[in-house]
């Protein structure tokens, strides 16, 4: 008697076949495919061609799709694959892809838990390769924000004494304030700049990620920098923010140019509270 598993069991033996870790042949007899069409009956499902084995035709598609997942993995983490190399990246994406399947009709979602993944993987570097992974996936989110009109210098400086103490700075969606313990904002420059990579030991660091133009803008931030803009980010006006203690010594210079730099960069879309 002929087998015929109908549309439903066959979609959901393929999905089994081309997602299950391993080799094709383990994929073939794993619970999840035997359980939609069991393996001794492959060659009525897929049967083989003159070339062609029915196992080698079915793992034309598992390699298919593993080559188009890495490929998207290389694609939103470039800093990543820069660092590992090809082979430690594939390995890597492998890793991931089977521990954290993709859940979504668009890849566009796949690396998001990358980073996580990275925290606790076994991998050499894995503090500065979860930082990094951080960075990038931030960059990637701030470039799919949604788009919102922006706050223009002209506007910050308008504003009086008085009210520079009660604002309120309503952030941009895109932005997005990091802290690391690795200098992964100096990696990335110099990449970009083709210059030699510096030293990177351990050591705190800053950045906010932000999108203008629709390009991704990125800065390194001094500390004080840092505490001021994630407190303003958060809703606290400008003179709650300045009585943290670690910001008593921020200078009125320090301000305006701060300021300069985050409105140029496109930081802010709103004031409240003026």
């Amino acid at each position: 008697m002929s087998f015929e598993p109908g549309l439903g069991r066959t979609q959901r033996w393929m999905q089994a076949v081309i997602l299950h870790p391993g080799n094709t042949a383990q994929a073939l007899s794993s619970d999840e495919a035997e359980r939609e069409v069991p393996a001794k009956r492959l060659s009525e499902v897929v049967t083989p061609s003159r070339m062609l084995t029915s196992a080698e035709r079915i793992g034309i598609y598992r390699d298919m799709y593993m080559l188009r997942l890495r490929e998207a993995l290389r694609t939103d983490y470039p800093l990543l694959f820069r660092f590992l190399g090809e082979e430690r990246f594939e390995a890597l994406a492998d890793d991931y892809v089977h521990a954290c399947p993709s859940q979504s009709y668009t890849l566009n979602r796949l690396g998001v838990h990358l980073p996580e993944f990275l925290r606790t993987a076994k991998v050499a570097r894995r503090g500065f390769l979860y930082d990094l992974a951080r960075f990038e996936l931030a960059m990637t989110e701030a470039f799919d924000a949604e788009e919102a009109a922006v706050l223009s210098l002209i506007e910050v400086e308008s504003l009086s004494e008085e009210a520079w103490d009660v604002m309120r700075l309503e952030p941009v969606p895109a932005l997005r304030l990091l802290e690391f313990s690795y200098p992964v904002n100096a990696y990335a420059r110099a990449v970009r700049d083709e210059t030699p990579v510096p030293p990177l030991r351990k050591r705190a660091t800053y950045a906010a990620v932000c999108r203008k133009d629709y390009g991704v803008v990125r800065l390194e931030l001094p500390r004080a920098a840092f505490l001021l803009l994630r407190a303003l980010a958060s809703g606290t006006p400008l003179g709650g923010a300045l009585g943290d203690p670690a910001l008593r010594r921020v200078r009125e210079s320090d301000l305006s140019g701060w300021f300069s730099q985050w409105t140029a960069a496109g930081m802010f879309r709103s004031i409240a509270g003026r």
